[in-house]
């Protein structure tokens, strides 16, 4: 019947950013993927957001994982704060030479992101990796 009532009592209100990075299931991931991806190497948000089942999906209010990105962000963010992990964006700037017709080149490098630096304000893409601190001592640059 729900052309007659077409709103599940079941599914939740979607929720923010920072609720979805409140949800023990998502930090569960995160922390899966900062303990076992070994620096230098990094993993993406969407790696994170795509281990949520369909049951933790819809207990955050969500449909599909990538209703969750911005949560992982907050978690993140939240974990850099304490010097656990460091984020990291794709910096172009270095790229030299010309692409298809006059166009820049697209290479360049990941760069960790300055501190002072919000989830909110940085567009495009970005990863994440634990800390030198959190490896004690060993160097991997």
């Amino acid at each position: 019947m729900s052309w007659l009532w077409p709103f599940s009592p079941a599914r939740r209100d979607p929720s923010s950013p920072q609720t979805a990075a409140a949800d023990p299931a998502l930090r569960a991931h995160f922390l899966q993927f900062l303990d076992y991806v070994e620096p230098p190497r990094f993993f993406k948000p969407s790696e994170v957001a795509q281990m949520l089942t369909p049951a933790e999906l819809a207990n955050l209010g969500f449909e599909d994982w990538r209703e969750a990105l911005l949560g992982v962000r907050v978690i993140g963010w939240e974990y850099r704060e304490f010097g656990d992990c460091e984020v990291l964006v794709y910096d172009r700037s270095g790229a030299k030479g010309k692409g298809k017709e006059g166009e820049e080149a697209s290479e360049g490098k990941w760069v960790v992101l300055d501190e002072g630096v919000g989830w909110m304000e940085v567009q495009g893409g970005v990863r994440f990796r634990r800390t030198r601190t959190a490896l004690d001592g060993d160097d991997w640059d």
